[in-house]
């Protein structure tokens, strides 16, 4: 693998280890790591994105172990990703 491939896996690691913390400032900045590759990160948004990649993570999990529930949740305040995937 290369150099780069590796930085951005870590990147990415330490991404999912924020989001699992439930700590959106720490979240943020993880996102703002310019080896992440992520563009238009704000600041002010930080709930929202903690709360919605923790959502999606959420997902991921219960369709791998073919589960339906779509009840786990952070914070509770985040998008409603029901709604947003129509399964609702």
């Amino acid at each position: 693998m290369a150099v780069v491939a590796v930085a951005v896996h870590a990147a990415i690691i330490a991404i999912n280890e924020a989001v699992d913390r439930c700590v959106p400032a720490m979240t943020l900045n993880c996102l703002l790591n310019p080896v992440a590759h992520m563009s238009n990160v704000i600041d002010v948004l930080s709930e929202d994105y903690q709360a919605m990649l923790f959502d999606a993570k959420q997902i991921k999990k219960e369709i791998a172990f073919n589960k339906v529930t779509f009840t786990a949740s952070c914070t509770g305040s985040g998008p409603d990703l029901q709604k947003i995937l129509g399964q609702t």
